[in-house]
């Protein structure tokens, strides 16, 4: 997720794995097991939240040998079941952090020569990325939230972050591309063309401002002694940020374009 693209912002919780060797020891299961709940313990107590779905390294689903996971990873993208896509998406941007990182290194080939062995893959998982609503509505306007807790409010990492992080992650797998921040992988998407020169820059500028806008509102938040979320509500925008924000969101307008042509998601068949 993103804290394997090193975009965690204050909102971010922990999502951890351990991949060990075939030959591991099974006398050793338990020692892994402490270590990945000490680590865990300890980033809860500095202010990292543990992960609501308990993807943690804490967890015994996400403690595996190398074997193990290269076929966890294969029934992933093989089976496109919501969980299976929404596993992969967390997964495929992960980043080895220590002990031995070739075992990670072996993960990410195996995700490359896996992705591309299987047809649907590619148009499953770009479904999966577009099913948030446009964020704007027919007229121009924010799409917030009708009733709730956040009434009034937009959810600012569905309306756009997720697109655009998830989104471009995809476009750089299916080119051979694993790790890396987003502004790295939208980059490389416009060297190879699959982005234009001047969609690059609008989405570009997107993908920034709603990531600067959703830390100082989370900011905002926790000055008010409340929790951070990932919503923001635009009836507290000036109308300067109101009209970025609207610009914004049109630029992520603009990188679903792009995306759903790439994968023909609009495309009928008879």
């Amino acid at each position: 997720g993103s804290e394997g693209r090193g975009e965690q912002t204050l909102r971010t919780d922990q999502d951890s794995a351990i991949v060990y060797t075939d030959d591991f020891p099974p006398d050793n299961f338990c020692i892994a097991e402490r270590f990945a709940t000490r680590i865990v313990d300890a980033l809860e107590e500095i202010g990292v939240p543990r992960c609501p779905g308990n993807i943690m390294s804490s967890n015994p689903l996400w403690r595996h040998n190398l074997s193990a996971w290269k076929q966890r990873i294969t029934t992933w993208i093989t089976v496109p079941s919501p969980k299976n896509l929404l596993n992969f998406g967390i997964f495929q941007d992960l980043r080895p952090q220590h002990g031995n990182l070739s075992l990670g290194m072996a993960l990410r080939d195996h995700i490359r020569s896996s992705v591309h062995r299987t047809p649907l893959f590619f148009p499953n998982m770009a479904h999966h990325v577009s099913r948030f609503p446009d964020p704007l509505t027919l007229f121009g306007r924010i799409r917030v939230d009708r009733r709730g807790d956040f009434k009034g409010k937009i959810d600012i990492k569905k309306a756009g972050i997720f697109s655009i992080t998830v989104g471009a992650s995809l476009l750089a797998l299916e080119n051979g591309i694993i790790g890396g921040t987003t502004w790295d992988k939208l980059e490389y998407l416009g060297k190879q063309k699959i982005i234009r020169s001047g969609d690059l820059i609008t989405i570009e500028k997107a993908f920034t401002f709603m990531v600067q806008l959703r830390l100082q509102w989370q900011l905002r938040e926790l000055a008010a002694r409340g929790k951070s979320t990932n919503h923001v509500d635009p009836r507290l925008m000036s109308d300067i940020e109101q009209t970025q924000f609207r610009q914004a969101l049109k630029g992520v307008r603009t990188f679903m374009n792009v995306f759903r042509n790439h994968y023909r998601l609009d495309a009928h068949f008879y």
